[in-house]
């Protein structure tokens, strides 16, 4: 898990840990938000979690999985990782098939 002040340190930190899930703000310093999830495509999910309702159209544009407005209320929150995991488990890689080497 990484934390970012700021849009490039946020996409700096999902190149180094590539997450299985990204929580975005909208206004972040350097990149926006949006920038970040244009950047990161289809590769992970984002969410993005604000308090500017007014770019939901774009986000979602972006590829965003969710927008979830501050202050975030846990329901809503419940909500989000309900579809996350849901999701994560839809997209989940098979499981590796076994190999038999000689000794």
């Amino acid at each position: 898990m990484a934390e970012a002040s700021n849009g490039v340190d946020a996409w700096d930190a999902y190149l180094e840990h590539e997450p299985q899930v990204c929580f975005l703000d909208i206004r972040m310093p350097g990149l926006s938000g949006i920038d970040v999830a244009r950047r990161i495509g289809s590769q992970t999910p984002v969410v993005f979690v604000t308090a500017f309702g007014d770019h939901a159209v774009t986000a979602f544009e972006a590829g965003a999985v969710d927008y979830v407005m501050k202050p975030v209320e846990l329901a809503r929150l419940q909500q989000t990782v309900e579809r996350l995991q849901a999701r994560l488990h839809t997209h989940a890689p098979a499981a590796p098939s076994r190999i038999y080497r000689p000794c």
